[in-house]
């Protein structure tokens, strides 16, 4: 038998027609089902924002210590601890008080070191690359020997391999 879309019809009476393949109007859509789980933790994450205000140094790692008289080498007070001791505020015992390197075992290069001589009388004096540790030497302006006078200060910045720099 053929399908109705191939039959032929002889006369005017047609019955038991059936039509096939004709789709009919569409229905309206279902509601949506219940939402799955979230996906597991530890994805990727979003990109890195930018970096924040720039803010001063703390020093706040201080050593409080006594320079004692003659040349002072690799000095390291009680209580310093290389890369972390952020200020040294020294008081010299007398005029001969000075210093010819400050010790810095695994001091990170631009590290910031200030010197804070607390002395009324004595002033402190720095040797121009005269440590017996090269790592642990003064670079003084103009290469010459340098000083912190009374109640004076001095900001040193350390360069990996060549010493101690004055700002």
């Amino acid at each position: 038998m053929s399908t109705p879309q191939n039959q032929v019809f002889v006369g005017t009476t047609q019955t038991n027609v059936i039509t096939v393949n004709s789709p009919g109007p569409q229905g309206p859509t279902g509601p949506l089902g219940n939402p799955g789980p979230t996906g597991p933790g530890g994805g990727a994450t979003g990109p890195t924002g930018p970096p924040g205000e720039a803010l001063a140094p703390i020093y706040n790692q201080s050593v409080d210590a006594a320079l004692p008289s003659g040349i002072s080498d690799n000095f390291s007070p009680f209580g310093y601890v290389d890369g972390t001791t952020n200020m040294l505020e020294l008081v010299p015992t007398d005029d001969t008080s000075t210093l010819a390197g400050i010790s810095a075992i695994g001091v990170p290069n631009g590290y910031t070191l200030i010197i804070i001589n607390l002395s009324p009388t004595f002033g402190i004096e720095f040797l121009h690359q005269s440590s017996g540790t090269p790592a642990n030497q003064f670079n003084c302006p103009g290469g010459s020997e340098a000083g912190i006078d009374v109640f004076g200060t001095a900001i040193l910045v350390y360069v990996t391999g060549q010493g101690w720099f004055f700002t």
